[in-house]
């Protein structure tokens, strides 16, 4: 039902986060975000390995925001675009 460019799947092979996918395409099934046509995602990691994962409405409005108590994500920070069914990265658009 959802697709992801070349950009994305280098990523997630890359840094080894194909749960972060699973994780953008899983909560789809929220409502609030569903109805979003443009989502940013981003990922933001603290040093103690915690994160924070904020949904945005394209508009730089906060739609949704979730806390993870571990990641291994190798970078601090990381935006995606979901629009249309289709995760990218901001460069890809």
């Amino acid at each position: 039902k959802f697709r992801y460019t070349e950009g994305v799947k280098y990523l997630a092979r890359e840094a080894n986060c194909y749960w972060l996918l699973d994780y953008v395409f899983s909560n789809q099934a929220i409502k609030a975000i569903s109805e979003q046509p443009f989502q940013v995602w981003k990922l933001k990691v603290a040093e103690d390995h915690t994160a924070t994962i904020i949904v945005e409405d394209g508009n730089g409005n906060q739609v949704k925001s979730f806390q993870l108590t571990f990641t291994d994500f190798p970078l601090e920070e990381i935006g995606l675009w979901f629009i249309e069914g289709i995760l990218i990265l901001p460069s890809e658009y």
